[in-house]
């Protein structure tokens, strides 16, 4: 709360980058799995479910987290401060619900693109590779990023209806792990290795997984 009060934009920001990764961790466990290295079925506990075995590409999960910190974290504290500035959401069901809309349809779509965009950089990849992807994979993701939206719109009316202004972007983001895992996923899923190798890290899973799972 101190530094929410003190450093709001660099606390948002630091917050959506590290929730964005946890988004991340689950997305590319999903991803482990549908490449049949293990199946959910095989799956005893959460932890298993959640665990990829070793492999975790360490790169992808820092360009989600620079676009966090750059992007999506400071958009959103931004974002919120000029819809609350035009119409206060804390007056009215109505208002608050208006301002659900806004950011599921105006910021979502800008925070869609960036997540194309940063990541595919961050992780070596080139423009003229990345406008293709972009192209064929963004309204689709978009698509995505809109359902997922309407899933949570009832906890994020929640907040915008209720509490301070100081407490959406951090409260949203904790709402939005889900979303981060869709959206990773579906800027990732057509991706190839096109004059790049992505660095893979080897991790224990035992490390990785409970914070993944004790996060969210």
């Amino acid at each position: 709360m101190a530094q929410l009060s003190t450093n709001p934009i660099v606390t948002k920001s630091v917050t959506a980058g590290v929730i964005g990764i946890m988004g991340d961790y689950m997305a590319q466990s999903l991803e482990f799995k549908l490449a049949g290295r293990k199946t959910v079925e095989d799956s005893a506990t959460i932890r298993d479910a959640l665990s990829i075995h070793g492999q975790y590409d360490s790169r992808r999960g820092f360009s989600i987290l620079a676009d966090g910190l750059l992007i999506s974290g400071p958009l959103m504290h931004l974002g919120y401060e000029i819809f609350e500035s035009i119409l206060p959401s804390g007056s009215s069901s109505l208002a608050a619900l208006l301002h659900v809309v806004a950011d599921s349809v105006l910021l979502d779509s800008i925070f869609v693109a960036t997540t194309f965009l940063v990541t595919g950089l961050v992780e070596g990849y080139r423009l003229k590779l990345l406008f293709p992807q972009f192209k064929s994979d963004y309204v689709p993701a978009l698509k995505a990023s809109w359902l997922t939206s309407l899933l949570v719109m009832p906890l994020e009316f929640v907040c915008f209806r209720y509490l301070p202004l100081t407490f959406r972007v951090l409260a949203v983001n904790f709402i939005d792990v889900i979303w981060d895992a869709v959206i990773s996923f579906m800027a990732h899923r057509s991706r190839k290795d096109h004059g790049h190798q992505h660095t893979v890290t080897k991790v224990s899973p035992s490390v990785v997984a409970p914070a993944v799972v004790g996060a969210y």
